[in-house]
């Protein structure tokens, strides 16, 4: 059975639609909440697959976020024993900077619903193969990454142009989030600090737009994150049993 950890950094951002298919597939899951354990005792090793969840701060923010460098340091150590690694958000940020990219404030917000747009890299990706130019996906983020060295530039957004990339086939980073369900989505826009954030740069009034805009994007997002979460989990099974 295969093992993956799951690093959570806020209570209201935990894994979405992923957590299904981790239990469908019964995967023994750790889950590791930063914000209550800051330095945890991980052996790496004895894991198939590690995930990374967003969160309110920044990737660079160690002064207030210390766990932040235990994080990386942890990152680094997956990607030091070939182990699947999946990035949400602050997840892919701070991917990225363990591969040596900037993280840094992007020129504005994106909050709500944007297009992607495939790059011609995607087709031979074993997990994004199938995402479509136009493809709507849910944004909430300050902050944007440089495409790390080596990596390659899976899909491109129109306000913010990395959004999701894949290094050496075994980690991938997304800005976007693809795991959000109704639920989730109506947690964010209940959340005090949240709601700060899209009232400083687009007005309360912006909840009613993104409530009718995740009427009709939602669907066709949950159709392609199902198949995508779907394959992350099969990737982690096909290379846990070459490993055994």
């Amino acid at each position: 059975m295969a093992k993956v950890l799951v690093f959570q950094h806020v209570k209201v951002e935990p894994q979405g639609l992923l957590s299904m298919f981790l239990r469908k597939h019964n995967i023994r899951v750790r889950y590791v909440n930063f914000s209550r354990q800051s330095n945890p005792d991980i052996n790496i090793s004895k894991y198939d697959g590690l995930v990374v969840l967003g969160g309110a701060m920044s990737a660079y923010d160690d002064d207030n976020y210390p766990h932040l460098a235990v994080e990386r340091k942890f990152i680094k150590q997956a990607l030091d024993y070939n182990i699947p690694i999946l990035g949400i958000c602050l997840g892919a940020q701070l991917l990225a900077q363990v591969l040596g990219a900037k993280v840094k404030r992007h020129v504005k917000r994106e909050i709500g619903w944007y297009e992607l747009s495939s790059c011609p890299s995607i087709v031979d990706d074993p997990l994004f193969f199938d995402l479509k130019d136009n493809q709507k996906v849910f944004q909430w983020h300050t902050d944007t990454f440089d495409i790390p060295k080596d990596a390659k530039l899976l899909a491109t957004g129109y306000g913010c142009h990395n959004q999701i990339f894949n290094y050496n086939n075994v980690a991938w980073g997304m800005q976007c989030h693809l795991e959000v369900d109704d639920v989730l989505i109506n947690r964010w826009l209940s959340s005090e600090h949240y709601l700060k954030e899209l009232e400083d740069s687009f007005g309360l009034s912006f909840v009613d737009q993104i409530k009718a805009d995740t009427s009709e994007c939602l669907p066709l997002s949950q159709v392609y994150a199902k198949k995508l979460f779907h394959r992350f989990i099969e990737y982690i099974d096909t290379k846990k049993q070459r490993k055994d």
